[in-house]
């Protein structure tokens, strides 16, 4: 399972029965000396003197630390005394932890239970804080606002219609529409009606909508008219929210069912290594327990605002939406357009004077360089996941919120969160994930699920009244992740995270990497099996891998790629636009490199490792490469450069088809915005991905000698920029 650089190891046993030497006329016995210096990383040496055996270890103190080193040889002579005991017993089956640290991991830093409302359901929670606060601002959405009255009064109203078209508990219903009041008015008259909603993401690829609409089979789409466009074909029944009239109050209403807690409340899809998404199951009493604990932590209320900026279909938008209305607070919905520039997005959230907020580390490395945002931050907490956080990132989050910043962990498949990391020290050397959140108890097991010592990596497994049903319509992949829990209650159930972690001394985890092709990029969870079969389908395409690479800049995805032997392979440009209608912009690989034959390990394995370490040169472009002609073209080469970490960009290539994407974008944005005064939006990227279609859209005049200054300068902040690598 390790994921730690290789140490050298040596071990030497000596038989020394004899006390006493004799030479001639000289005695010689045995003398212990001092050892300044380890001629290995880790050396062990045990000494067999016929009564007793002497142990003795030498390490490197620049790799180990002495209590790490002191717990590991408690550990080996736990190891040694099981084997004495039982010689019979299977090497994995032998006892390896001291009792009183199985006591600790398993029990004491596992003891989370707290008391939640087990009869509850997310909507009524929501129910509840109408009935305190009915004019209280419930939503608002650009220059549209909701109280909680008429946001109930909406949702009822559309929950009424939802039940004449059948819907009832274990019921699924699509919702799949851009950020709007209907969009939450949907969400709450699904669950009112007795349903779980199924989110779907309008500006995915409609093939992939096909997909999940064909697995989940929802018995109704929620939509809105003006996009329908983008919708995939749905035989079933399609309600557009417009044509929800007051009128439809007097209809009759079937008798409603109403759900229990074990009931379904939604299902977000997730990346599937085989190609197909699968879809996750969640029940209202484990929203409802990770909604009590935030609650527990944080403290929100009615003079709060949260931001809602994460997409429908991922997990962080369920406690934006669902906790925010169950506390009196006002939930804030930024548009589509703002939460694609992050300049616009911190003028929301400066504008709304947002409270609580929630980003990926990606994101947030941009939110602490605004200037903006750092003199006019009102957040009282700010936390942070979905990805690995950086050290320095951390650290300048702390500066900014002091102290009141989070860095939480947890899959799709235990309902939002699973750890948290609340008592992090300003000066840590390495971040942490934390520790495991109310109801909530995190085991880090070997591959025959038997704890680990701590400092010792291993797999997070997750137990508690957070977990996901399991995945729908896939049963034996369910009992394949969600298996019986051995150190808790029987009938409990723990999850397989497939991720790596190891304890700390404290208590808290520290996240170490996956242990299959599962990546995150962006803070989007991804199968790469998914990615290499949606590319295996593309004519002219014999074998790939793809692989998540690490740069300066930012983590993105790399095809390596065997051609068939017939015809001429496809072009890079071709591949991404036929990606693009199977996958999301995400998934698209970033550089497309084609080889003779992919190495192979021992195994006769595709070598990821031997991937991931070879040199390669992002895919240009099918342009020829002409130089900047202007001062606006050599300013925009000279962003593309920093931004996409090329040494050479063309006036002609294309920013996407040099591994560009939308946060890159928002990074480009935001470095022309300070150099320059032209009116520039994100979305002009989109519409102008060439320099010289953007150089002519911000003003350039390619006739302008390059020497020549074409912009009007802005003045330079004097803060200190925080520069991350993601």
């Amino acid at each position: 399972l390790s994921r730690e650089p290789l140490v050298q190891v040596s071990f030497n046993y000596v038989r020394a029965t004899q006390r006493v030497w004799q030479f001639g006329s000289i005695t010689g016995a045995p003398l212990d000396l001092e050892t300044s210096f380890a001629k290995n990383d880790f050396s062990f040496q045990f000494i067999d003197s016929g009564d007793t055996l002497r142990g003795i270890v030498v390490y490197d103190s620049r790799i180990f630390q002495r209590s790490f080193v002191e717990a590991w040889y408690r550990n080996f002579l736990v190891l040694l005394s099981g084997v004495v005991a039982d010689p019979e017993t299977r090497i994995s089956e032998l006892p390896l932890i001291p009792q009183a640290e199985l006591d600790l991991t398993l029990r004491a830093w596992n003891d989370t239970q707290a008391e939640f409302p087990r009869d509850q359901c997310a909507h009524t929670l929501f129910e509840q804080q109408v009935a305190m606060s009915p004019n209280a601002i419930a939503i608002r959405y650009a220059d549209q606002q909701l109280s909680y009255a008429q946001l109930n009064e909406r949702a009822e109203q559309l929950a009424v219609r939802l039940r004449n078209h059948g819907v009832m508990p274990e019921t699924l219903v699509a919702v799949c529409m851009p950020r709007s009041l209907d969009m939450v008015v949907s969400l709450l008259a699904i669950l009112k009606a007795g349903g779980a909603y199924l989110a779907l993401d309008p500006e995915q690829p409609a093939a992939r909508m096909a997909q999940m609409l064909q697995d989940a089979s929802p018995l109704l789409m929620l939509t809105q008219k003006l996009s329908t466009a983008s919708h995939p074909d749905f035989r079933n029944t399609r309600i557009r929210l417009e044509d929800c009239q007051v009128s439809d109050r007097q209809l009759i209403e079937h008798p409603a069912q109403a759900p229990q807690p074990h009931n379904l409340a939604y299902c977000l899809y997730t990346s599937g290594s085989t190609g197909i998404p699968k879809g996750v199951a969640v029940s209202h009493q484990a929203i409802v327990a990770r909604l009590s604990w935030m609650q527990a932590t944080y403290r929100l209320g009615p003079g709060d605002r949260v931001m809602q900026k994460t997409a429908l279909g991922f997990d962080v938008s369920v406690w934006e939406f669902f906790w925010t209305l169950s506390t009196g607070a006002c939930l804030c919905i930024p548009s589509d357009d703002e939460v694609r520039d992050i300049d616009r997005l911190i003028g929301r959230l400066i504008a709304e004077q947002i409270t609580f907020a929630h980003f990926t580390p990606s994101v947030l490395s941009l939110v602490l360089d605004n200037a903006d945002f750092l003199k006019h931050n009102v957040l009282r907490f700010l936390v942070s996941g979905g990805e690995t956080l950086p050290v320095a990132l951390f650290e300048a989050a702390m500066r900014v919120m002091a102290g009141r910043f989070h860095n939480r962990y947890g899959p799709t498949e235990a309902a939002i969160n699973a750890t948290c990391w609340i008592d992090a020290p300003s000066d840590a050397e390495t971040t942490s994930i934390g520790r495991p959140i109310a109801n909530t108890r995190i085991y880090i097991l070997d591959d025959h699920l038997n704890p680990v010592p701590i400092g010792v990596t291993g797999q997070i497994h997750i137990a508690g009244v957070g977990l996901a049903r399991g995945y729908l319509h896939r049963p034996h992949l369910t009992a394949e992740r969600f298996v019986p829990d051995p150190f808790g209650e029987p009938g409990s159930r723990m999850y397989r995270s497939g991720d790596l972690a190891r304890y700390r001394p404290d208590g808290n985890l520290e996240f170490l990497g996956r242990i299959d092709q599962q990546v995150k990029i962006r803070g989007n969870r991804i199968e790469l099996g998914e990615i290499e079969s949606a590319l295996q389908r593309c004519m002219g395409i014999r074998d790939v891998v793809v692989v998540a690479r690490d740069e300066t800049v930012d983590r993105h995805l790399v095809a390596y790629l065997v051609a068939q032997k017939m015809g001429a392979p496809p072009t890079a440009d071709a591949l991404r636009a036929e990606l693009r209608q199977r996958l999301p912009d995400y998934m698209v690989p970033a550089a497309y490199v084609f080889l003779p034959a992919l190495p192979l390990n021992a195994n006769g394995k595709a070598d990821r490792t031997a991937l991931s370490a070879a040199d390669f040169s992002r895919a240009p472009s099918a342009s020829v490469y002409t130089a900047p002609r202007c001062a606006m073209e050599s300013l925009i080469a000279e962003i593309w450069q920093e931004v996409l970490a090329l040494d050479r960009v063309g006036i002609h290539d294309n920013f996407f088809a040099l591994g560009g994407h939308s946060l890159l974008a928002t990074r480009l944005i935001s470095r022309l915005r300070l150099v320059s005064s032209a009116p520039i939006q994100v979305r002009d990227v989109f519409f102008s991905p060439t320099i010289a279609e953007l150089a002519l859209r911000l003003g350039g005049d390619a006739e302008t000698p390059a020497t020549r200054p074409a912009i009007t300068p802005r003045p330079r902040s004097t803060r200190t920029a925080v520069v991350v690598e993601d």
